[in-house]
């Protein structure tokens, strides 16, 4: 008899120092005690220079730039980190680097995005916090110096890839840090929503101008349609987190299920793969419902996906429609569901189905019974998350061997496609001539809109604070049209800055904007309901349609 051979343990300290992150270690009192090669590529220093010395005596702010604020900043956060035991997750920060005196050591001028987590023992007690950064440098100055742009859409693509990964990595990083999934899912849906929301309206914004500037080269056009797209998935990773805390912006319209199944037969045919069978039975006279149709086809996709996996050599996918009156003896089976008609959306797999103490969990943010890499646990819970929120129930059966069913079901509405499209924009190009005051404290999105508004027709104040705001409002003497605001801003939030500005500009017509969706500051009592509101990333058109929405 072979005995097995015990597995090598692998040196963690060289799989810790090659990994492709940017990654410090250091000890409470902030001294660095492990770094990553990558990291010491981006800060060009050298690993025997910098272990054992203070984070600060090897990184100081820049002594030219009398504004540095990338010392005070990081020590705020690591010490707020140090304090309260959880993670900080830092908005974009200019924090310059000193290049080696071989290199003539003059500071270099650079921006990252940072995060910090604590690294506890089992009493809760701090061993270590791990500083994690990626460098976005080449996002600020894609305005200020004007790359060539063959470059600029590599570098821009390479960067939306890198964000995909990091809304993933980030949140399962909360997730460890605080030991409680639910916790980091909100954590998740706020902060981090709301700072890659803002990178990724940049980026977008940008890359729309440029199309719209370019005509005649099609293999630029080709690569500037991969950058939107590849940022577009950055941001639907995002809205999958806000899909399952219910607090995702929908779009709902009167809708027939049996029109979406059909929308997407194609494509989840060439995702499952030949060796899956894929049926359907739709019902013809089934019920209309009010969803937001891009929701529900995530809904289903996310299933199909689920079902594939669990079909590896093969089987049946089976995806049903049908109308159900819901009476008396389902609901008291089913907590929570209200009698009446409602229209059934049935996905059913033959593939392994689900361990009964799996089962209870398959809706948790996060869990998963995939191997590692394999998943990223948001599925399920966005697929709930969205049934929720359109007024829905979903249930799953299951047993081991013998497949997965879930049942989904949607009130029936009786309101009619053509009401609930008549307030749907029409497409036209809406120019201006109207003043407009802009207050966003991010200097990279406040070009970028600057750009998109007077490039439309409008003159533009913008400012960076509501200070700012003010001075403009009080020394400008034409007619203030319209303020877009964010709404967390530095000083005084935005609703506040918008009533103090109507004490002197009554007739001024307000547009808040935010990386945080509205329901959120509608909870928070941040924003009155029915306020006009523009969420992050939007489209130079989003922009373009919502302010002649407001003006008009």
């Amino acid at each position: 008899m072979t005995l097995a051979k015990e597995p090598t343990v692998p040196d963690f300290r060289i799989l810790f120092e090659s990994s492709p992150g940017l990654y410090l270690v250091l000890v409470p009192d902030f001294t660095i005690v492990a770094v990553t090669e990558n990291y010491l590529s981006a800060t060009m220093t050298q690993r025997d220079a910098i272990l054992g010395r203070g984070i600060f005596d090897v990184f100081p702010d820049n002594p030219n730039d009398p504004t540095a604020t990338g010392v005070s900043n990081l020590r705020s956060s690591l010490e707020h980190v140090r304090n309260n035991r959880i993670p900080d997750v830092m908005p974009l920060q200019k924090y310059d680097i000193r290049r080696p005196e071989s290199e003539g050591g003059m500071f270099e001028e650079r921006y990252w995005s940072p995060v910090n987590t604590p690294v506890l023992t089992k009493d809760g007690e701090l061993l270590y916090i791990i500083h994690r950064v990626e460098d976005v440098t080449d996002f600020v100055r894609l305005k200020q110096f004007g790359t060539e742009q063959q470059q600029l859409t590599h570098e821009l693509q390479t960067r939306t890839d890198h964000m995909e990964a990091e809304i993933y990595l980030r949140s399962q990083e909360l997730e460890e840090a605080n030991r409680n999934r639910l916790a980091a899912l909100g954590r998740l849906s706020g902060g981090i929503a709301h700072d890659f929301n803002n990178l990724l309206g940049v980026i977008l914004g940008y890359a729309r101008l440029l199309q719209d500037e370019n005509q005649t080269d099609t293999r630029l056009n080709k690569a500037l349609d991969s950058i939107v797209h590849a940022a577009e998935n950055a941001s639907g990773l995002t809205r999958q987190l806000l899909a399952y805390s219910r607090q995702q912006v929908l779009e709902p319209k009167i809708l027939n299920l049996n029109d979406i199944v059909k929308k997407i037969e194609p494509l989840i045919r060439r995702l499952i793969g030949e060796n899956i069978e894929f049926q359907t039975s739709l019902d013809s006279g089934l019920g209309k419902i009010k969803a937001d149709p891009g929701q529900i086809e995530q809904v289903i996709m996310n299933l199909a996906i689920n079902a594939r996996d669990a079909m590896p050599q093969g089987g049946k996918l089976i995806v049903e429609t049908s109308n159900h009156d819901l009476d008396e003896s389902y609901i008291s089976q089913h907590p929570g569901v209200a009698r009446g008609p409602y229209v059934l959306l049935s996905v059913s797999d033959t593939g392994t189905g689900i361990d009964p103490s799996a089962k209870e969990r398959i809706f948790e943010p996060f869990f998963t019974t995939k191997e590692m890499g394999k998943g990223t646990g948001l599925g399920l819970s966005t697929v709930q998350g969205i049934v929720k929120q359109s007024d829905g129930h979903i249930w799953v059966y299951s047993e081991l061997g013998h497949g997965t069913n879930f049942k989904i079901y949607f009130p029936t509405t009786e309101e009619s496609a053509k009401t609930a499209s008549s307030v749907e924009a029409k497409p036209y190009i809406a120019r201006g001539s109207e003043t407009v005051l802009l207050v966003e404290d991010q200097s990279s999105l406040r070009e970028l809109i600057t750009t998109m508004l007077e490039r439309d027709g409008y003159k533009v104040l913008a400012a960076e604070t509501p200070a700012k705001g003010l001075e403009f409002a009080g020394t400008y003497n034409g007619t203030i049209h319209l303020l877009i605001t964010d709404v967390i801003l530095p000083e005084m939030n935005g609703r506040a800055f918008a009533e103090r500005l109507a004490g002197s500009r009554h007739a001024i017509k307000v547009l808040f904007i935010s990386a945080y969706t509205e329901n959120i500051m509608v909870q928070q009592g941040t924003l009155p309901g029915g306020t006009a509101f523009l969420q992050k990333p939007f489209t130079h058109e989003a922009l373009r349609r919502k302010v002649r929405e407001v003006l008009d």
